[in-house]
C-alpha cells in the first residue's frame, strides 16, 4: 500500500460492503515499492506467504507501484490458485480494476485554471512514466489544453515521481528555463505542490499572488498549508467500496465490468485564488498545531520502543520488552512469527524464505508451527479480537526473518507508518541473532 490516510479510507470502505457477512480481512502490506528494482526487493516477499487457495478473493492495490512485470507476478499467482482478484488504482492485463477518473480529475482542474482564473501559460509536474495513473493525468492536461486552444509545450512538462523533493527540483528546473513563475502550476500530487510551493517561497515568490498551483490526493498537509492547496479528493473509502463489491460478485460467479472509475471531486482552496469560504484560519492553525504535537509524540513513541527492544537478548526477552511496550505505549495487539534458526542460533539461507518452522512469539507465550498450517498460528486463533489483521515481512539485508503480525485499528498506523516499527523489530532481531551465533561459537 502507500500513504497511511488512503489505506484506511480504502479500508474503511472495504469493511462497509462486507459488514452484513462473516469475513476475514488479511492486509499483506509492503513498503518502498516505487521503482522497479525495489520491486525485486525483501519487501515484495510478504507475498510468497499467504496459501492463495485458503483465501476466497483479492483485492490488490498497486497504484503506486513502477514495475508492471512485478505486479503480474503477484497476480499471476492468484489466477494459478484460481482466486478471483481486483486491482484498486491500477489497470493490468484486462483484470478487473478500480481507479479515480485520473484524466477527467486534471481536465477539469486544467478547466478551472483556464476558465476560472483566465490562465494560459501552464507548468504540469507530472509522476513516473510507466504507471497508468501518471500516463491518465497527462493526457487529461493536454486534452484540456487542445481543447481551449492552448499550444503544448514540452518545456513546460516534466514528469519525475510524487515526491515532495520532486516539486523543489521541478522548481528548479523550470527556473534554469525561465518557466518557474508561469500563470499555473499543475502538479500530479499534493507532495509535490507542497514541495514547489516551498522552493519558490525560498525566492520570495508565493502562491496565488506570483503564480497558481493545484495538487492531486487531498491530503491533510494541503489542506493545512498556507495558502491551502487546490486538490483533488479521489475518495478512496469510495473505491474501496466498490473494489470490494465487484469482487463478491466475481466470488459468487457473475459477470461484472472491469473498467470502474471513481469520480474524484475537485476541492477549490486558496493555491488557485479561489476563496474557500468554509475555511477557518484560526481551526486550520489549531488542527496543524495538534497534528504536529501528535507527530512528535509518535517519533517519541517509537524512539522508546527502538530503545528496548534494541537490547533484548533472546526471544524470551523480546517478547516481555513487545509485551510491555504494548501496555505502556496501548499498541494494537501484536505477534511475530520468526524461523526457528534464527532462534536457536544457527544460519538462516536467504534463499529459504520465511523458513520450514516459525516461532510464533506473543505476549501469551512462545510455540512452534508450520505455514502449511496456515498463516495465523494455531497459538494464536483466539488471540486477535479482530478479523483485520496486517502481516508484513521482517527482515534484514538479505535475511528473512519472518513476519508480523497486527491487528488492525485506526491507532494501529500511527505505529506502522513507512514501515518504522517493522525496521525496529528486524534490526532487534538481526542484533539477537548475532548474540545468538558469538554465544554458540564461544560455547
Amino acid at each position: 500500500m502507500w500513504d497511511n490516510s488512503f489505506l484506511m479510507d480504502a479500508i474503511s470502505g472495504i469493511e462497509e460492503r462486507l459488514e452484513e457477512i462473516d469475513h476475514s480481512l488479511h492486509i499483506c502490506n509492503a513498503y518502498d515499492l516505487f521503482s522497479d528494482a525495489s520491486m525485486d526487493s525483501m519487501e515484495e516477499r510478504i507475498y510468497d506467504l499467504a496459501q492463495y487457495s485458503r483465501y476466497d478473493g483479492v483485492i490488490v492495490a498497486c497504484n503506486t507501484v513502477g514495475n508492471k512485470n512485478g505486479i503480474r507476478k503477484a497476480l499471476n499467482r492468484f489466477k494459478t490458485a484460481g482466486i478471483p482478484a481486483v486491482n484498486l488504482g491500477s489497470r493490468v492485463d484486462g483484470d478487473a480494476f478500480v481507479n479515480v477518473d485520473y484524466q477527467k480529475s486534471i481536465y477539469g482542474i486544467t478547466e478551472h485554471l483556464i476558465k476560472e482564473h483566465g490562465c494560459r501559460r501552464i507548468n504540469y509536474i507530472g509522476g513516473t512514466k510507466t504507471t497508468l495513473g501518471s500516463k491518465m493525468r497527462l493526457k487529461g492536461f493536454m486534452d484540456c489544453l487542445e481543447d481551449n486552444g492552448i499550444e503544448v509545450d514540452n518545456d513546460r512538462i516534466l514528469q519525475l515521481n510524487y515526491l515532495y523533493e520532486d516539486g523543489i527540483e521541478a522548481y528548479d528546473i523550470f527556473k534554469r528555463r525561465g518557466l518557474h513563475l508561469a500563470d499555473a502550476i499543475i502538479c500530479a500530487n499534493d507532495n509535490t505542490a507542497l514541495g514547489y510551493c516551498d522552493a519558490a517561497g525560498a525566492d520570495g515568490y508565493y502562491a496565488p499572488r506570483d503564480f497558481a498551483i493545484t495538487g492531486f490526493d487531498g491530503i491533510t498537509d494541503a489542506r493545512e498549508y498556507e495558502p491551502s492547496i487546490t486538490t483533488v479528493n479521489p475518495d478512496w473509502e469510495s473505491m474501496g467500496f466498490l473494489g470490494m463489491d465487484i469482487l463478491m460478485k466475481l466470488i459468487d460467479g457473475q459477470e461484472v465490468n472491469t473498467d470502474n472509475h471513481s469520480p474524484g471531486r475537485l476541492l477549490q482552496n486558496k493555491s488557485c485564488g479561489c476563496v474557500n469560504e468554509h475555511e477557518d484560519s484560526r481551526m486550520t492553525a489549531l488542527a496543524k498545531l495538534n497534528r504536529n504535537r501528535r507527530k512528535r509524540q509518535i517519533e517519541a513513541n517509537l524512539k522508546y520502543i527502538f530503545q528496548n527492544i534494541s537490547c533484548a537478548e533472546n526471544a524470551e526477552d523480546l517478547i516481555k520488552k513487545l509485551t510491555f511496550i504494548d501496555n505502556s505505549l496501548k499498541m494494537p495487539l501484536c505477534a511475530l512469527c520468526i524461523n526457528e534458526k534464527l532462534i536457536e542460533g544457527e544460519k538462516v539461507d536467504p534463499d529459504e524464505g520465511f523458513g520450514k518452522r516459525l516461532r510464533v512469539m506473543s505476549r501469551d507465550g512462545i510455540g512452534s508451527f508450520t505455514l502449511e498450517e496456515g498463516v495465523i498460528p494455531r497459538q494464536l486463533k483466539n488471540y486477535f479480537d479482530r478479523n483485520i489483521l496486517m502481516f508484513s515481512p521482517l527482515y534484514f539485508n538479505d535475511i528473512m526473518f519472518g513476519y508480523a503480525i497486527m491487528q488492525y485499528s485506526d491507532g494501529m498506523l500511527d505505529f506502522v507508518q513507512n514501515g518504522t516499527l517493522f525496521s525496529y523489530i528486524s534490526n532487534a532481531l538481526e542484533r539477537m541473532r548475532l548474540k545468538l551465533i558469538i554465544d554458540k561459537n564461544n560455547f
